[in-house]
């Protein structure tokens, strides 16, 4: 299996709105995905709540072809913490998201895309 890891920026076709649906409002905080280049499987760790008011990032997967995404956030568990603090200056999301996306690349041997 060989899964690359995808920044928000790269929208692709694989996750549709209403997968992400129930953890809104996410207050503009992007998503990171991750997609099996073999089978099109995928992962996407989507954000709860907005920067300013804090919130709560989750894991979700998704089968090649399925309609619908599973919540698989028990496989962080070894991450210290899913939690962002409110944040005037909505910029500690992001040191939460960092080694949440450091475990999920590990832990897939997940490599960067590249344009």
């Amino acid at each position: 299996m060989s899964w690359i890891h995808v920044d928000s920026s790269a929208q692709t076709r694989s996750w549709g709105g209403t997968d992400f649906e129930s953890y809104r409002p996410n207050g503009g905080i992007g998503h990171r995905e991750w997609f099996e280049t073999d089978t099109g499987a995928g992962y996407c760790l989507v954000a709860e709540g907005a920067g300013q008011t804090g919130g709560q990032y989750y894991l979700l997967f998704k089968a090649n072809g399925s309609d619908k995404a599973v919540d698989v956030t028990q496989l962080l568990w070894p991450v210290e913490t899913l939690k962002y603090p409110q944040d005037a200056d909505s910029t500690l999301y992001s040191e939460v998201r960092a080694p949440i996306v450091a475990f999920v690349n590990e832990l897939l041997g997940a490599r960067p895309f590249k344009d």
